[in-house]
């Protein structure tokens, strides 16, 4: 089998959907797929001139063809949404033009614009769903029904495009999103020698969370978690700090203020810029409680499958989630402690209920750790292989 991987991801980068499809890409040649991915010439968001194979530590090598698009995209705050739409214009076409003389069994992509635009021309296109529009458009209407097989990372994807989008529920595939336990077995050293690697406190309960701080510039819920430790700080627990791994300088600015106007000081919370992929889980595995304080808001409550939630599983560290439908599709009382999204009072009650009872996060450490053996890079792109070819 050959399938083409076309997306418009910037490579490398230090951004989630970029390390997602190299994974992707990654595991279906190790099933023995001939896996080529076009990506566009970009000029903005690169991390730095080095090999994409090497940058997230992918073992089995593939095709990577980049072809040349307008980038304005640097220049979008003098032009808006022009630079965009001339990118993705210019990189659909040519893109066309490059496939007329590529063989291949499926087209796979999870970029809504150049599919659309492929869709116009080519068949056997699969469709990987992260997220819906706010507003459906006509073409989302045309490019749901014109793919042969849609990929929807939670179940709540899946209901909205059967139930409101009128689709055929035989085409749409569920495949949450995965993790590379490698990474976290060949980590060998206890927690303290990590700390003291990565320059972290010894003698502190860290309380961490990893990643970007907002998406699609909405909040991830880091307020929040903010509030909750001024309130256990408030409650004499002194020694607990927070500890935030990803997003840029200006992010961490607008959260320093924050901090400062509840009342915490700069020994409360410690901001780390964006690591390689390769690198975060040294810090999950360093830290005391793993987070994800999503807000109750329709992205994350039934749009999201985070890698930041499966990396957490596999660390064998405790976690602590905002109880919301998409993460509950992984998640559950057994594996880890669900609290009511957006409310600080409930986020402190539950840290401190992990950090008095030493059995209870021991035991849904060991159960999330039992649970992701499941969600695997080469188990997410086998399932998706044997749905694809049950015809």
């Amino acid at each position: 089998m050959k399938i083409i991987y076309v997306a418009t991801s910037v490579i490398p980068a230090d951004k989630a959907n970029s390390y997602q499809v190299m994974k992707m890409c990654e595991s279906f040649t190790r099933l023995n797929v001939g896996v080529e991915l076009i990506i566009p010439v970009r000029f903005g968001g690169v991390v730095e001139k080095r090999d994409p194979f090497e940058y997230y530590g992918i073992k089995e090598r593939f095709t990577i063809k980049r072809i040349f698009s307008l980038d304005l995209i640097p220049f979008q705050k003098y032009i808006g949404h022009l630079g965009f739409w001339i990118q993705n214009i210019s990189f659909s076409f040519l893109t066309l033009v490059y496939l007329i003389f590529k063989r291949r069994d499926f087209i796979y992509s999870r970029d809504r614009f150049t599919l659309f635009f492929l869709s116009l021309f080519k068949k056997n296109l699969l469709y990987e769903i992260h997220s819906l529009p706010n507003k459906i458009k006509f073409y989302d209407k045309f490019l749901y029904k014109r793919v042969k097989f849609i990929i929807a990372v939670t179940s709540h994807l899946k209901k909205i495009l059967i139930k409101d989008l009128k689709i055929n529920e035989n085409k749409i595939f569920v495949a949450p999103d995965a993790v590379d336990l490698k990474i976290y077995e060949q980590i060998k050293e206890s927690k303290e020698d990590l700390r003291e690697k990565l320059n972290l406190p010894i003698d502190k309960k860290l309380i961490c969370y990893v990643g970007q701080l907002y998406t699609k510039g909405k909040e991830k819920g880091l307020g929040t978690m903010l509030m909750s430790l001024k309130i256990l700080k408030d409650e004499g627990m002194r020694n607990l700090v927070m500890l935030v791994v990803g997003g840029k300088k200006e992010d961490f600015k607008i959260y320093e203020e924050r901090a400062k106007e509840i009342g915490l000081n700069e020994n409360d919370f410690i901001f780390i810029e964006q690591v390689p992929f390769t690198e975060a889980p040294k810090y999950e595995k360093a830290s005391d409680i793993l987070v994800i304080p999503f807000p109750k808001e329709k992205h994350y409550a039934y749009y999201a499958s985070p890698l930041k939630l499966f990396e957490y599983m596999a660390s064998n560290n405790p976690i602590i989630a905002s109880e919301l439908p998409s993460l509950r599709e992984i998640l559950d009382k057994n594996n880890s402690i669900l609290v009511e999204p957006d409310n600080p009072e409930a986020m402190a009650k539950g840290i401190k209920k992990l950090l008095s009872d030493a059995e209870l996060a021991q035991k849904i450490s060991e159960q999330a750790y039992k649970d992701v053996q499941e969600y695997t890079w080469n188990n997410r792109a086998k399932k998706i292989l044997d749905f694809i070819c049950a015809e």
